[in-house]
């Protein structure tokens, strides 16, 4: 028997917006709107944007599988097993390098988009050891790195519990699955 993925309502996703810090609200409607998952979500660059065209391409990742230094301590060799791993931005699992997906961007998530950049700008990141070229709309909370998957999770609970609806990640998994018509209306 599947699962039923419930999707969340406009007001859920609007109560998950107004907990989250200034920087990180467009993440909730890049997940909701266009169907990211977190870690897709965090990767997100301009350069991915055809906003002419209504159209995003996802072919990059936040994970914690990137390479670390050979640890030299015992303290070193704890911290790299497991939820210490590095984190790094990379192509999406199971694909090939340049195959990515083409993800539809309503218009109210494109406005989001612009003015998210307006107000915060973007993240410049080079080409590197774990990294991939591009501008992100997302960094860390200092604007010193990629934004950690760790701290979306934070963020994202501490949202949860600050709100009083229930539910989930507001993916509405419009990249993967099909969600209910009347569903994809309300975002956009």
């Amino acid at each position: 028997m599947k699962k039923t993925i419930r999707l969340p309502t406009l007001e859920e996703i609007e109560a998950i917006e107004r907990h989250l810090p200034g920087p990180y609200k467009l993440l909730v409607w890049l997940m909701a709107g266009c169907g990211l998952r977190i870690g897709e979500a965090c990767a997100v660059t301009l350069q991915q944007f055809d906003l002419e065209s209504g159209t995003l391409y996802v072919d990059r990742q936040v994970t914690q599988d990137g390479e670390n230094e050979g640890p030299k301590t015992a303290v070193q060799k704890a911290i790299t097993k497991g939820r210490g791993r590095a984190h790094c931005v990379r192509h999406l699992k199971w694909r090939d390098l340049d195959e990515g997906r083409a993800v539809p961007v309503p218009p109210t998530i494109a406005a989001k988009v612009q003015e998210h950049v307006r107000l915060y700008g973007t993240f410049r990141v080079e080409e590197g050891p774990n990294r991939l070229e591009g501008d992100y709309l997302f960094s860390n909370v200092g604007r010193t790195n990629i934004l950690m998957y760790s701290l979306v999770d934070r963020l994202w609970r501490n949202a949860k519990r600050q709100r009083a609806s229930r539910g989930g990640s507001p993916r509405t998994g419009s990249a993967t699955s099909s969600p209910p018509p009347a569903s994809r209306r309300e975002y956009r």
